[in-house]
């Protein structure tokens, strides 16, 4: 009995140690390990279509430099689009300050809330708001922003390009009977993800698209910028729609009033309502699904540790995860635990 809970502490400690281990690792070499993680998911959305063009004999080569070039030219194309709502916010927020402050006087002389310690404190969080030492930071950003591109999309042009060759690596390393079995798990996880990743990218990016369309339509300030913006954190479900409709909201009040920021507010929740709760439960389905806690403790883990790019593709590791784990005997269970459905 002592040398069975013996081995079960020692086990227990082995497991603590590695994963502090990992998190050092993780941490310390974010710089190499982010560009990597997000070239791989590149990689899985974009590799049903470099497969699709082999298929007819368009060489892989060829299909991958285009790919790597278009992709290079677009993103650095949006960010330069992106970078300048940014450093136009910076440069009217002065402005957009005093408003605030402006609107939010009138509606509480409205509602006899001027005495409340609540009006004092919304004006003093809005004064210690300040962009004003960001000018340089966005410069630098830009910089650093094209590095990461570039090194990310070379990442993701090595994956392509060796990712076919994957399955006969596997049988010169295996007897047959193993190499076959192992390749159709490979192939029914990739499948999986692929499928996964594909269509919330989609979903995403027509949802980031509705949004900037629709507060163009109202002329409401930064919508490049709010759409890039519920794009991004899409990703994150419950809390990322939250925090994506407030400042298009903010704005939208800034310029007209409380009237047309609720008619603002009310659309957003409609267009995150009918693409999150019914388009992508339709298409995905709800097997996919993360229980609220795995969501929670990996935004909190990868925001920690990557910052604003670990908190966005923190829901998406976890349902990479997961489709490795209900695919890997003896993980089935733990792929359950992470499961927000029965």
């Amino acid at each position: 009995m002592e040398k069975i809970d013996s081995q079960r502490i020692s086990t227990v400690a082995i497991v603590i140690i590695m994963t502090i281990a990992i998190g050092f690792v993780l941490f310390w070499l974010k710089t190499i390990l982010m560009p990597f993680v997000v070239a791989v998911i590149l990689a899985y959305i974009f590799s049903p279509i470099i497969e699709n063009l082999a298929k007819i004999k368009i060489p892989r080569a060829f299909s991958i430099i285009v790919l790597f070039i278009l992709t290079f030219v677009l993103i650095t194309w949006l960010g330069g689009y992106l970078f300048d709502n940014i450093n136009e916010l910076v440069v009217n927020w002065p402005q957009m300050q005093i408003g605030l402050e402006h609107n939010l006087e009138i509606y509480a002389s409205k509602m006899n809330l001027n005495s409340h310690n609540v009006l004092v404190f919304l004006k003093n969080s809005i004064k210690s708001i300040s962009f004003a030492e960001y000018g340089l930071t966005i410069i630098t950003s830009s910089v650093f922003f094209l590095g990461n591109v570039l090194i990310t999309l070379l990442f993701m042009v090595f994956l392509l390009f060796s990712a076919h060759t994957f399955p006969e690596k596997i049988h010169a390393a295996f007897s047959e009977k193993k190499a076959q079995r192992i390749n159709k798990v490979i192939k029914k996880i990739n499948a999986q993800i692929q499928k996964y990743l594909l269509i919330k990218t989609i979903i995403s990016l027509s949802t980031g698209a509705t949004v900037y369309l629709i507060l163009l339509a109202f002329d409401i300030k930064f919508a490049f910028l709010w759409g890039a913006l519920t794009f991004s954190l899409n990703y994150i479900p419950n809390i990322g729609d939250f925090l994506a409709g407030v400042p298009p909201v903010l704005t939208a009040f800034l310029q007209y009033g409380l009237t047309k920021a609720l008619i603002v507010l009310v659309i957003l929740i409609c267009i995150q309502f009918i693409y999150g709760n019914i388009i992508e439960t339709l298409v995905i389905g709800k097997n996919l699904n993360l229980s609220p806690i795995v969501v929670l403790l990996a935004l909190l883990f990868w925001g920690w540790l990557w910052g604003i790019v670990g908190a966005i593709i923190s829901v998406p590791l976890m349902a990479v995860i997961k489709i490795v784990f209900s695919n890997i005997e003896g993980l089935e269970p733990i792929a359950i635990l992470m499961s927000g459905e029965k």
